[in-house]
């Protein structure tokens, strides 16, 4: 609500309390045995109980198709995320964000030769190794079942964490809904509008520090665009970036998702563009990949109003623009 002065005093009160504090390595941040951290504020409790159906279920729908646990795979990262961290320099997030095909290893995973062993089941195994230059021994995420051929490694559980019966969509893994990284990321940002830049950068840099990067130094705009950049990294896939695209605004005036999304987005641009598009993602086209390409500024940003509401108000509610 660009409420900056609230924010920022509500955010320093937590901050000065010090009762949370950033956990020392980013891969613990989604680590079953760190549910309830120092790091997390709130949290979804998870009790696994395969008899009463208990758990939760981020862990299974995220996962692959193929390979120990058969998951549902939703919510499949993009190469352009990926591309993101590559960009950055920021090969710790990546690592423990995304499990990409044709991996040799993944993130925590000891029993990694298993996820081989079921790969080398797949049908065109060795296709696949020959078609992009793998490793004979590496670790397939089907591209012909998974659009990008990627999986979310926060959800993931390696498998000794993993209960008895694991393709019932539920695990003990919490869900974590707000964690210190993102305080002081949200406290940047509110000191940035406020022109306190120092402050700002105090803040980001904690964030970047835990993630090996080095400080930032830039004010202004450019420190904005610096923390904007930073919440992609760190929270990717804990229910932020919609919002955060939603309620910026770039310099030209219109909202961060206008810019990304439509014939001229930039997301559905580098998606499409045979200069930037990625092969997996190209490849299969079971699913478009100009996922975007629809949206538009004029009716998109907000939502349709159902239709018997405007039917019960008998005609004291009209339809949103564009929803006709």
């Amino acid at each position: 609500q660009e409420k900056w002065q609230d924010a920022r005093e509500a955010l320093k009160t937590v901050i000065d309390e010090g009762e949370y504090k950033l956990l020392p390595d980013f891969g613990d941040v989604w680590s079953l045995a760190y549910d309830n951290s120092e790091e997390s504020l709130f949290e979804i409790q998870y009790e696994y109980h395969a008899t009463l159906g208990l758990g939760g279920s981020l862990a299974t729908i995220t996962g692959a198709r193929n390979g120990p646990g058969d998951g549902w795979s939703w919510c499949q990262p993009t190469a352009n995320l990926e591309q993101a961290y590559i960009d950055a320099g920021d090969t710790e997030r990546l690592k423990w964000t995304i499990i990409k095909s044709g991996c040799t290893e993944i993130a925590g995973e000891d029993q990694f030769t298993e996820f081989v062993e079921t790969s080398k089941t797949l049908n065109k195994y060795q296709e696949y190794v020959d078609k992009y230059g793998w490793d004979p021994d590496c670790y397939i995420v089907d591209p012909a079942q998974h659009k990008s051929a990627r999986l979310i490694r926060k959800y993931f559980l390696p498998l000794k964490d993993r209960p008895e019966i694991y393709n019932t969509d539920k695990s003990p893994l919490n869900h974590r809904i707000l964690r210190y990284a993102d305080v002081l990321l949200m406290y940047a940002e509110a000191c940035n509008e406020l022109n306190d830049d120092e402050s700002a950068r105090d803040a980001l840099n904690q964030v970047r520090k835990r993630a090996k990067l080095a400080d930032v130094t830039a004010s202004g705009t450019e420190l904005q665009k610096a923390i904007r950049l930073e919440r992609r990294l760190e929270l990717a896939f804990e229910q932020n970036r919609l919002y955060d695209i939603r309620r910026w605004t770039d310099s030209n005036g219109k909202k961060v998702i206008c810019n990304l999304m439509g014939p001229n987005g930039t997301f559905v641009k580098w998606n499409t563009d045979e200069a930037t598009r990625d092969a997996l993602e190209w490849d299969n086209q079971g699913e478009a990949s100009n996922k975007g390409i629809s949206f538009s500024e004029n009716r998109d940003m907000v939502f349709p109003i159902p239709l018997y509401e405007i039917t019960m108000s008998n005609g004291s509610i009209v339809q949103n623009p564009g929803w006709n």
